[in-house]
């Protein structure tokens, strides 16, 4: 009997424990990652004007000025000398900002490419103390990351040479025994440094002169014994220190101070490798020609890496000692991470050294064993010019009409991404059709020029013309737009296109062509076209249409529109009187008119001429591409009867001041907008004057390009244009309010502005969206295959969906939360079911019986 008990009690065990685990196994959860993540964030790329990242001309300084001398009459203020030294030497291309206070430094410096500290003659130990807690390590990592210090001192009052004292107690530089004087000859001893370039070979040191001792820095201009310029490379950047304060102007020393500014982008010359040809011979009127032009030229004498750290562009030319798999891994990786290679080939064994080189990025040179020559257009045997339908357009070809080379070669093997900028003939008198010679190309984050000849970039007369080499035809210009276009590596490519099929009054070879340049300098490929080639409007990053001559007919306007609607980019330039004619049709398509029957005038807010308007913040809209913009200069210009949907960037006075040329009030009128047009985006200008370099409206010296904020407004309208946007998500389902049971779909819908590949990572969350769970990461189609079983029958349910594309990325997740409930629903039969009627009564037998038993065995 206890036998039969105990079998009893088991099955009653059994069957209690087995509905157990029916029902709890819709109530356990079992997460198919215990991985948390963070969440993810969308991300925007900043402007130019504020976010240097994006931004590589004008170059920006951080001016110190709280101890230095700004009120002195002139002509001895040393602060007015210092930028106006900068600004008629290094040019126009800048821009600068006063820091008034040490303590704000470290928040402002980042936004700065350069620190000028001119002489702090009121500076004395206690602001030194504070000075140099404050700086110390903000300093360092800003050189060590590529910024450049900049210090001029001569000062012997009552704490000798203050600002020297500065890069001592910083770390910055070691500088001892400094004697305050002047009338010494200073001279160059050192050739091969940039700030040496352009300097005489001596010369008399002015008033405001200082000669000091160091331990840690090159010496590029002494006394004879003591160094009185010294140059120190930390990391990518640099630390200048100039004997001087420009208490008295003196051309050596505007000069010196002009290549320090340069180094922001610094060419570097390879000597190490036996040059045939350096920047203190053959190649030195090259060198000197890029620097007035706003490059720093030095030379490396010994192959170094961390002199690369400091470099931005490396040129090799002709060279008697192969670069072995060591330097080419050296160099790779500074083009890797944004550097730019300018490599000059020859023929035959002239451009063997450079052979492996090149063909690590791709490229094969052609050798047959003699330089290349051309049947009819060769000047001498082996000289030959290159025009028309052998240059191809491109940043590097603007304003470049014919180049010469010298016994040179080209190139049978080019990278697939590759740009050819000149080839040889294609009409059978080459030795080769179509040989390209000279290419561009992108590496990593780096870019590659590659040129069959390195005769051509020296001082040499190879044709006997009267010119130099450099200097034949468009030699010089083509090299110096080649620098420009490989300053930018580092920054992402993007190509805009010029349409001069229409007529135009502006162009990129003439008054746009400081345009186009500065444009180059920030990353941006320029290419144009005089005729219209929708095939070629596709292709481009920004289509840039300037009101010219010839009106567009129905079908280019429609793909013009149908080219925005699909994601494209356009920039209108229109102007005054029927100067907008030809770009408002297009216009009209996006709901912006322009009055096209006069120009504005201002009363009050004019410079010189009442059609030369000054705009500042009040006149700004609020639109990411006026950050950092605090004064705009039109020249010139009209505004809009309408703009429909569009933002308004500037708008006119309201005040009564501003008006129309031939009578009447014009308050309040935009004449800059822009707008997001479906997938695309259009800037629409009413002034086409203020982009050009070649014009100085307001006669202050400086182009209306260049005048007050007028290129970062530029720079952050084609930013804006081009920026890459974040990718946009919605859950679809379950997004809230549902029940939810075995294996269900998850949906979700994503879309990207620029068509970029797009993943979505999957995640859960039952406890209403407080923790969340990886279900799934990196998948490419908008579905997950849910299975609810693994999880509890709960209401507190919820998925989020986050996208990516490119570096930036979005999310969604449900809206509510939804209910999973895999258990069975329990039902009872009704009454008059004879089949559950007769297991109740079996069941009550049983029972009866069990307690039976249990009497009787008691």
């Amino acid at each position: 009997m206890s036998k039969k008990l105990n079998i009893l009690s088991i099955l009653f065990v059994t069957l209690f424990v087995s509905s157990s685990l029916v029902v709890s196994v819709g109530i356990m959860s079992v997460p198919q990652s215990a991985l948390s993540l963070e969440d993810q964030g969308s991300a925007t790329a900043g402007y130019p004007a504020t976010d240097l990242d994006n931004r590589n001309s004008p170059v920006s300084i951080l001016v110190y000025t709280e101890f230095a001398d700004t009120t002195t009459a002139a002509p001895y203020n040393e602060f007015r000398n210092t930028m106006d030294s900068i600004k008629a030497t290094y040019g126009e291309q800048f821009r600068y900002d006063n820091l008034t206070s040490y303590s704000e430094l470290t928040t402002s410096l980042p936004e700065y490419d350069i620190l000028l500290l001119p002489e702090q003659e009121t500076l004395n130990e206690e602001n030194l103390t504070s000075i140099a807690s404050d700086w110390t390590g903000p300093l360092a990592s800003f050189v060590s990351n590529g910024g450049i210090v900049v210090a001029l001192d001569a000062y012997g009052g009552a704490m000798s040479v203050p600002t020297i004292q500065i890069l001592n107690e910083t770390g910055l530089m070691s500088v001892y025994d400094p004697v305050y004087g002047a009338g010494w000859v200073n001279y160059r001893v050192n050739s091969s440094d940039a700030l040496a370039r352009g300097i005489e070979g001596s010369w008399p040191a002015p008033e405001g002169s200082v000669h000091f001792d160091t331990t840690d820095a090159t010496i590029v201009v002494d006394d004879g014994t003591h160094a009185v310029v010294t140059h120190k490379i930390i990391g990518a950047g640099h630390v200048i220190l100039l004997g001087f304060d420009l208490y008295e102007r003196e051309s050596n020393s505007d000069i010196l101070l002009a290549n320090a500014i340069r180094l922001h982008r610094h060419v570097v010359f390879d000597d190490s490798h036996s040059s045939g040809w350096t920047i203190q011979g053959n190649f030195a009127p090259l060198a000197q020609y890029f620097a007035v032009n706003g490059f720093a030229v030095s030379s490396m004498g010994d192959f170094s890496e961390d002199y690369l750290a400091a470099c931005d562009i490396l040129v090799l030319a002709l060279c008697y000692v192969p670069y072995n798999a060591g330097d080419i891994a050296i160099i790779d990786n500074f083009v890797e991470n944004g550097g730019g290679l300018f490599v000059c080939s020859d023929w035959g064994s002239w451009g063997s050294e450079t052979d492996d080189l090149i063909q690590h990025f791709g490229y094969v040179r052609y050798d047959p064993g003699m330089a290349l020559n051309d049947t009819d257009d060769a000047i001498l045997p082996f000289y030959l010019p290159y025009d028309g339908e052998n240059i191809h357009n491109h940043s590097i070809t603007v304003r470049v009409n014919r180049v010469e080379i010298w016994a040179g070669s080209g190139f049978h093997q080019i990278p697939d991404d590759a740009n050819v900028l000149i080839k040889t003939d294609g009409d059978g008198t080459a030795d080769v059709d179509n040989l390209p010679i000279a290419i561009a190309s992108t590496h990593g984050d780096g870019r590659i020029v590659v040129f069959g000849d390195s005769n051509a970039l020296t001082d040499h007369d190879s044709d006997s013309d009267g010119t130099d080499n450099w200097e034949d035809s468009d030699n010089a210009e083509f090299f110096l737009n080649t620098i420009r276009w490989l300053s930018a590596a580092g920054i992402e490519e993007k190509t805009v296109l010029f349409d001069a099929s229409h007529g135009y009054n502006f162009f990129v070879t003439a008054s746009y062509w400081g345009f186009a340049n500065l444009l180059t300098e920030n990353g941006y490929t320029v290419f144009w076209m005089s005729t219209f080639y929708q095939a070629l409007v596709e292709e481009c990053d920004v289509f840039v249409v300037e009101d010219g001559s010839i009106e567009y007919n129905v079908t280019e306007i429609d793909f013009i529109e149908n080219y925005v609607v699909d994601g494209g980019k356009l920039f209108l330039i229109g102007g005054r009187d029927i100067y907008g004619n030809e770009t408002d049709p297009i216009g009209n398509r996006f709901g912006l008119d322009l009055n096209n029957t006069g120009y504005l005038i201002d009363t009050d807010d004019n410079i010189t001429l009442d059609y030369y308007i000054v705009y500042e913040s009040s006149n700004f809209g609020t639109h990411p591409i006026m950050q950092g913009i605090t004064r705009f200069e039109a020249h010139f210009g009209t505004a809009f009867e309408s703009i429909g949907t569009a933002t308004a960037l500037v708008t006119t006075d309201n005040d009564d001041t501003c008006q129309w040329a031939a009578g009447g009030l014009a308050n309040a009128l935009p004449m800059m907008v822009a707008k997001e047009h479906n997938k695309g985006r259009v800037v629409y200008s009413a002034d086409y004057w203020f982009p050009r370099y070649n014009q100085d409206g307001d006669a202050d010296g400086t182009s209306n390009l260049y005048d007050a904020d007028n290129p970062l407004l530029l720079l952050n309208i084609f930013h804006w244009l081009v920026e890459d946007r974040a990718p946009t998500v919605e859950v679809i389902f379950p997004n809230g309010g549902e029940v939810l049971n075995g294996t269900e779909t998850v949906t979700w819908d994503a879309s990207d502005w620029d068509d970029d590949t797009m993943t979505y990572d999957v995640y859960f969350s039952d406890t209403s969206g407080s923790s969340w769970f990886v279900l799934e990461m990196g998948l490419t189609v908008m579905e997950y295959e849910l299975n609810t079983s693994l999880y509890g029958d709960t209401s507190t349910n919820m998925v989020r969906i986050v996208v990516h594309a490119n570096e930036l990325s979005s999310e969604d997740q449900s809206d509510n939360p939804f209910e999973i409930d895999n258990l069975p629903d329990i039902t009872y039969p009704p009454p008059d079911d004879l089949t559950v009627l007769v297991l109740i009564i079996a069941g009550v037998v049983v029972v009866i019986i069990i307690v039976i038993i249990m009497k009787k065995k008691k």
